[in-house]
C-alpha cells in the first residue's frame, strides 16, 4: 500500500469513494444514506482533491441535483488503499438523473383506427342541419336535390 499517497485522505473518505466507486452519477443522499452519516465536508476535501468529480443533473421533476463520480486518481487511490473500485463493465450501474428512462415509441396513435367493424359507417353519412345535406368532403346539398354553394367563413 502507498503510505503517501493514502496520508491525506481518512479512513472515513476512503468509505466514501468505496461508496460513489459503486455506482456512476451517485447524489450525495445515496452516499449518506449507504454510509448512515452525512457526508458533506467527505465529498468537498475529496473533490478538492481530485478524487470524486462533481456533475450538475437535474431530477425527474426538474429540479438541481449535484451528482458524484470517482475518477482515475480516486479509483486508484482506493486500490491503494486495499478496496478497489468494482471492474469496468462498460456500463455501470446507475444513470444519470437528467436522461430519464424513457420507453420506445411505437407511434400507436398514428395507426389506422381498427375498432369494431362497422363502427365509423356513420362518418360516410351527410349531415342534416334545416333542409340541407352537409358532406364531411365540404359539399352541401339542399334537399330537393341541388347543389348549393358552399359557405365559406
Amino acid at each position: 500500500m502507498n503510505h503517501k499517497a493514502t496520508a491525506s485522505v481518512s479512513h472515513a473518505h476512503v468509505e466514501v469513494l468505496r461508496a460513489v466507486s459503486r455506482r456512476d452519477f451517485m447524489p450525495a443522499s445515496a452516499i449518506a444514506q449507504a454510509l448512515g452519516r452525512t457526508v458533506p465536508q467527505d465529498l468537498l476535501t475529496l473533490c478538492q482533491q481530485g478524487h470524486i468529480c462533481e456533475h450538475l443533473g437535474r431530477r425527474f421533476d426538474g429540479t438541481p441535483a449535484t451528482l458524484y463520480t470517482i475518477t482515475v486518481k480516486g479509483a486508484a487511490l482506493l486500490a491503494d488503499s486495499g478496496h478497489p473500485a468494482p471492474p469496468e463493465t462498460g456500463v455501470r450501474p446507475g444513470r444519470p438523473v437528467s436522461s430519464p428512462i424513457r420507453e420506445a415509441y411505437d407511434g400507436s396513435e398514428m395507426r389506422p383506427f381498427n375498432g369494431r367493424q362497422g363502427c365509423l359507417d356513420a362518418l360516410r353519412h351527410p349531415s342534416r342541419v334545416g333542409d340541407r345535406l352537409y358532406y364531411r368532403d365540404g359539399g352541401i346539398r339542399s334537399l330537393n336535390g341541388s347543389d348549393v354553394a358552399s359557405e365559406e367563413p
